[in-house]
């Protein structure tokens, strides 16, 4: 279930999940964008 949450739960999720899993305050915000396009394609 945490292989490959970004193409299974919604956007939303994807944010608070990634934010869990990388510590919060250590994530880039490219990387933080690039899951936001990834999860926007993956949705719509």
């Amino acid at each position: 279930t945490r292989t490959r949450p970004d193409n299974i739960t919604e956007p939303g999720f994807i944010k608070i999940h990634t934010d869990k899993y990388l510590g919060g305050g250590l994530v880039d915000s490219n990387a933080i964008k690039v899951l936001e396009v990834k999860a926007g394609v993956s949705a719509g």
